[in-house]
């Protein structure tokens, strides 16, 4: 997959494509506000995971690929 943009060129070097767009073009079956209820935890739980501290995790920049991740993760799991 190429990217268009100059800033997502890390992502593609290391990983042979671009991260940030797959990320952001992937349309998931629920919202991760749906998966918190649906799953009963929150973003102190999330930023735990992450093996952040609550406020790195909600001031982050990252935070929506943070969620993205967990989404995806999460659909992994349930098709398997």
């Amino acid at each position: 997959m190429k990217c268009n943009y100059e800033n997502h060129y890390d992502s593609i070097f290391n990983h042979g494509f671009c991260l940030v767009c797959e990320s952001e073009e992937k349309e998931y079956k629920m919202t991760f506000k749906e998966l918190q209820e649906k799953e009963n935890f929150d973003d102190r739980d999330t930023a735990k995971f992450f093996n952040l501290n609550y406020m790195s995790y909600m001031n982050s920049t990252a935070k929506k690929r943070y969620q993205d991740t967990l989404l995806r993760f999460y659909e992994y799991i349930k098709n398997t």
